[in-house]
């Protein structure tokens, strides 16, 4: 079995289908991006894209294409904290927030 994805092919000539088939040579690497990324990050995300089967670079490419191609971020950014988001979660299943008899219950339950 492969350690990299099936969509990713290892070779001569590095090729990824992206929604649909977009083909990319990495080979015409025409244009240099330097970008400041802390040091642990960096080595992290290499790791990871080492387990994937492929190399940082290839990764950031990738990333890009697929911006690019749906004119968004292939995900949701939040600047909310993530208990935040836990909480707003919550609020979306009422079966799962904690019911309280007295304030004085929930006091004792915060520990105040």
């Amino acid at each position: 079995m492969p350690l990299y994805p099936p969509w990713v092919a290892i070779g001569i000539k590095t090729l990824y289908y992206l929604d649909g088939g977009a083909e990319m040579d990495t080979k015409k690497k025409d244009t240099r991006l330097s970008i400041r990324i802390d040091p642990e990050l960096k080595k992290a995300g290499q790791e990871v894209a080492k387990n994937m089967g492929f190399d940082l670079t290839t990764a950031v490419t990738m990333f890009i294409t697929k911006m690019v191609k749906s004119h968004e971020l292939p995900f949701t950014p939040t600047s909310l904290p993530i208990e935040t988001l836990r909480a707003l979660e919550e609020t979306d299943h009422p079966e799962t927030r904690k019911h309280y008899k007295t304030p004085k219950d929930m006091w004792e339950d915060m520990n105040v």
